[in-house]
């Protein structure tokens, strides 16, 4: 925090009540002196109270700020948006139906006017609250030494503003990170490779991609100059694997243009895309993609830095990276394998008892989805503050509330490479 934000927030929340209104402090606090003169008289149960509402103001400064998982993943929802999120009831669309407006004949009966033409609606969202607590002690002289200069004051609302701001980007990241995992898991999933398989092998399904094998055969029979007919040998795609599947440049343009394809598809009205209640589209404005590290970069260094014409390659609107979903590799340098695994777990009764395994989702590569398929917000609750008198120190419980919520009606598109 700035000076100016320092005694913008002191001025606000604690001089008043020691210093009376008519004392303000400066923006570059040059006159904090006959603040802190006025705190070193206090009894430590006086400054516990005050000092509540400095770490409050402090932990509400950073939340106003909105800064905290190192990616920025576009989740986070003002707390007054989010109620309006998680509350919103979607319809399904109108169908349209001949008119007899400019075809009406002299003794028809027409009976639309007795029936009932019901529309579907659907409200579908898993929500949780849940809350955190950031626990420090101070001792007292430190506060009190911190309010007899510009500098001391400084000093100790930047200790306790990496206090907080450190622990909610961490709490922040895993949550955003277990959002991503919990979209994978409900998202509709377009396996790339055994698409590709399929297709290189003459095996694809017609309705998929009639020609795409066509292309290649082993032998092309062409005529030449004179009618006379030769032959070539025309080099055929080979299959990938999801380990190697990135080094092949056939296949990351087939990939990338699939990519493409289904995010211009996205716009429009349709069940295809989310979990099939009601028919929802994805306004390209609130497109939001987030792709596996590994294959994105993959696609950057070999594929578009060697295309020439890199605009054809390009994936237009833009897009987030993430080295993980939610489940970090243990391997020193992360693979397209081992960073793409969606970590899960599920519960089976064995003889009467509940027994955890793994239920996890590899080689997930790419997220599409509705700005507001899943997101969270976060509120300080006021801060508590308690002193130890044989100590001389403060403990400070800061206690920050997430709401989080997944929205499986939403579009969520999941590409693997399964």
């Amino acid at each position: 925090m700035t000076l100016e934000q320092i005694a913008t927030m002191l001025n606000e929340r604690v001089v008043p009540a020691i210093m009376g209104d008519s004392f303000t402090l400066s923006p570059d606090l040059s006159n904090i002196i006959d603040f802190g003169t006025a705190i070193s008289s206090m009894t430590a149960s006086q400054f516990k109270d005050y000092m509540d509402s400095f770490v409050a103001g402090i932990a509400r400064t950073i939340t106003d700020d909105r800064e905290y998982s190192p990616e920025k993943l576009p989740f986070y929802i003002d707390e007054q948006e989010y109620g309006g999120a998680v509350q919103s009831i979607k319809a399904d669309m109108f169908t349209v139906q001949n008119s007899h407006l400019y075809s009406l004949e002299n003794g028809q009966t027409y009976n639309d006017v007795n029936k009932f033409f019901g529309t579907s609606f659907n409200n579908k969202v898993f929500e949780k609250d849940d809350t955190y607590q950031i626990v420090k002690s101070i001792p007292e002289y430190m506060y009190k030494k911190a309010f007899t200069s510009a500098q001391g004051v400084a000093e100790i609302t930047n200790y306790i503003e990496r206090l907080i701001r450190n622990t909610e980007r961490r709490a922040a990241s895993s949550l955003e990170h277990n959002l991503l995992a919990a979209l994978a898991k409900v998202g509709k999933k377009i396996n790339l490779v055994t698409m590709y398989n399929l297709m290189v092998t003459g095996s694809a399904d017609p309705a998929v991609d009639p020609v795409f094998a066509a292309i290649y055969t082993d032998v092309t029979t062409e005529a030449g100059e004179g009618g006379s007919v030769y032959t070539t040998d025309a080099k055929k795609p080979a299959t990938v694997t999801a380990a190697n599947c990135i080094y092949n440049p056939t296949f990351m343009k087939w990939a990338i243009n699939v990519i493409k394809n289904v995010s211009d598809a996205l716009p429009f009205a349709n069940k295809k895309y989310n979990d099939g209640t009601v028919s929802t589209w994805l306004p390209t404005e609130d497109r939001v993609r987030v792709f596996n590290s590994a294959f994105i970069n993959a696609y950057e260094v070999f594929l578009k830095a060697d295309t020439r014409n890199r605009d054809e390659v390009d994936i237009d609107g833009g897009y987030y990276k993430t080295p993980f979903w939610n489940i970090q590799p243990a391997d020193m340098v992360p693979t397209v394998v081992n960073s793409s695994i969606v970590g899960d777990t599920k519960w089976t009764e064995v003889e009467g008892e509940q027994v955890e395994s793994n239920d996890n989702l590899p080689n997930v590569i790419g997220l599409v989805f509705d700005r507001y398929a899943a997101g969270y917000t976060r509120t300080p609750i006021p801060t508590a503050m308690s002193y130890n008198e044989s100590g001389r120190f403060f403990n400070m419980f800061i206690d920050i509330n997430n709401r989080y919520f997944v929205d499986t009606r939403n579009t969520a598109v999941v590409f693997t490479l399964n």
